[in-house]
């Protein structure tokens, strides 16, 4: 790898602004580039540590922009090798590869040659879904500045696009990754003292009742019984409150037994209670999250769970119910928009977020289905597994796979979940053991789900017990991967000053 990865004024070779109708290539490079009735401008600042980043701003009158694409010229060794971070929740496709020209690195990508790794990003809560792309023969970044599938419609506004980061470190890649992320994201929030307990689930079409809820509540008591900090219990059944007591006692019930009440529910499906225009065109289930009346929907609701006592609010759903999976390449219609044309789809989604924060009064946000690089600083856990499927060897390496390639995000970003541990489908409990200590000990978000009708035995409740305290300290720095670089589910792992094998495959 040559000394210097980006240019060294850090302004690109080569700009190609892509727009509806069109695109246009810039090879003459300046602060500032124009065309027709849209600008482009590049902006090189130096932060306090001395870290340099380039600020990107767009403006167009008419013209409907859909993408920014950078592209810096630079002989980059094949022999490297690249991983980065994902658009959304992982499936279990993060590692560490060779060089591979048509894989798509959102929003930062990891670059290690010989003892040296560089890295190149953009700041959480920018105005732009942002992607990078490498060859042997040059860098490209990628700003992806649509309203739905359409272009923005500016109309005059300059739009700060994104912050570029780029820095090389002399250090393990782990540890740069760390101190990358904390650079991306400057204000990131915490929850303050570690978070876990259980999430209490739904069964088919059965509702919960008041009797349901309290009984697991004080099996979770029992497995923490003494620990200071105390456990939290998520009701997942939001939607279904009417079916439900008085959501305040049950709250007050949850606390006086010694647990956190929490409470999940998607904040953008519709109840019925907003009109017709409020929906988005294409789910006309799901409210447009791009209009004010909806933001204040949402903000009332949030408030509504804060007043009744809970102190976690758990949303989902919002990323899939937005935008129906356009960054995943997931089926979508070709051309629709959100009923705010002049905002991009990052931009509606950090509004969200923020909407949702300042109405959280002293709640903790955990959020699941959100795009944790746009949601980074509004709110203090993020989910970053996809759904589980049925397949319990699948969710165990997607588990593995998340928590050993985005660790580097933990407490950088937000408080990071791996997702909930399923202990009520029948299956060994040395199945589950080894998987639960090593997330117990990671310093990330620790939950379970229960069976209060199928109890574990006396060994395996003292093993979960421990697996809550440990959870309960929360220790972030203590876990890392060792064998990340070869194998995309990783078995060796330091704990501490200790090394720990786990054998997941060995029958």
């Amino acid at each position: 790898m040559t000394p210097e990865l980006l240019h060294k004024e850090y302004l690109p070779s080569q700009v190609l602004l892509e727009f509806e109708g069109g695109e246009h290539l810039f090879v003459k490079i300046s602060s500032q580039l124009t065309w027709r009735d849209m600008a482009l401008e590049l902006q090189v600042h130096e932060d306090d540590e001395g870290h340099p980043s380039l600020k990107v701003f767009a403006m167009a009158e008419k013209s409907e922009i859909r993408a920014i694409r950078l592209i810096w010229r630079h002989d980059t060794s094949v022999n490297c090798r690249f991983t980065g971070d994902a658009w959304n929740a992982t499936q279990g496709e993060c590692q560490w590869r060779g060089m591979d020209p048509l894989r798509v690195f959102p929003w930062y990508v990891l670059v290690r040659a010989n003892e040296e790794t560089v890295a190149l990003g953009v700041k959480t809560q920018g105005a732009a879904f942002a992607s990078w792309t490498l060859n042997p023969s040059q860098v490209t970044l990628t700003l992806d500045l649509r309203n739905g599938a359409c272009g923005v419609q500016l109309d005059g506004r300059v739009l700060e696009a994104a912050t570029v980061f780029y820095c090389r470190y002399d250090r393990t890649p782990m540890a740069a990754a760390r101190r990358f992320c904390g650079i991306l994201s400057p204000d990131s929030i915490t929850s303050n003292l570690p978070v876990y307990g259980i999430l209490s689930k739904r069964t088919g079409e059965i509702p919960f009742t008041t009797e349901d809820i309290l009984q697991e509540c004080d099996l979770l008591a029992f497995y923490c019984n003494n620990l200071t900090n105390r456990p939290f219990q998520i009701l997942d059944c939001g939607w279904q409150n009417e079916a439900l007591a008085d959501m305040t006692k049950l709250a007050g019930d949850i606390l006086h037994r010694g647990v956190r009440p929490g409470l999940s529910l998607p904040l953008l499906h519709d109840n019925g209670a907003m009109p017709d225009e409020c929906r988005l065109p294409h789910r006309t289930n799901i409210l447009d999250p791009s209009l004010p009346q909806v933001l204040e929907a949402v903000q009332a609701k949030v408030r509504q769970i804060a007043d009744w006592g809970f102190e976690l609010l758990r949303h989902t759903s919002s990323t899939q119910d937005c935008l129906n999976g356009i960054y995943e390449n997931l089926r979508a219609p070709a051309e629709w928009s959100f009923a705010d044309r002049k905002r991009t789809n990052a931009e509606i989604l950090v509004d969200f977020y923020r909407a949702i924060k300042s109405a959280k009064g002293d709640m903790l946000l955990y959020g699941e289905d959100v795009i944790g690089h746009l949601a980074a600083g509004l709110l203090h856990i993020c989910r970053v597994t996809s759904a589980d499927t049925a397949d319990w060897l699948a969710n165990r390496h997607n588990r593995i796979n998340a928590l050993a390639f985005r660790l580097c995000q933990n407490e950088k970003f937000f408080t990071l979940d791996t997702g909930t541990l399923d202990l009520a489908t029948p299956r060994k409990w040395q199945e589950v053991k080894p998987l639960a200590e090593l997330l117990s000990q990671s310093g990330t978000a620790f939950f379970v789900s229960l069976d209060k009708t199928n109890p574990l035995s006396a060994k395996a409740a003292k093993e979960l017990s421990q697996n809550f305290f440990n959870a309960s300290l929360g220790d972030i720095t203590s876990l890392a991967p060792t064998d990340w670089f070869n194998n995309t589910c990783p078995e060796q792992w330091t704990i501490g000053n200790t090394s720990k094998c786990y054998h997941w495959f060995e029958n």
